[in-house]
């Protein structure tokens, strides 16, 4: 994902919702940070770009917004709420 707009963590891990612009559309991915670049990570700002897949795993990713039913499955497996 080149362009970061948003980065929101869950609260307790190393769960991150990122969202940003990919070739020009609007894009999401949900990133199981490893925990030993979870500083660097939580440190990117809007208008960043950056290799997601360096930090950690994308366990979830997908064009537009996250649907209600990605929102469920991640709050469900993941405990991730944003």
């Amino acid at each position: 994902m080149p362009f970061v707009k948003k980065l929101v963590r869950e609260k307790a891990g190393n769960i991150f919702l990122v969202q940003g612009l990919e070739y020009g559309e609007l894009c999401y991915c949900y990133v199981l940070v490893d925990s030993n670049k979870v500083a660097g990570f939580a440190k990117l700002s809007a208008g960043d770009n950056v290799d997601i897949s360096k930090f950690g795993k994308v366990i979830k990713s997908g064009y537009d917004e996250p649907t209600a039913d990605i929102k469920a499955e991640m709050e469900q497996e993941y405990g991730f709420v944003e």
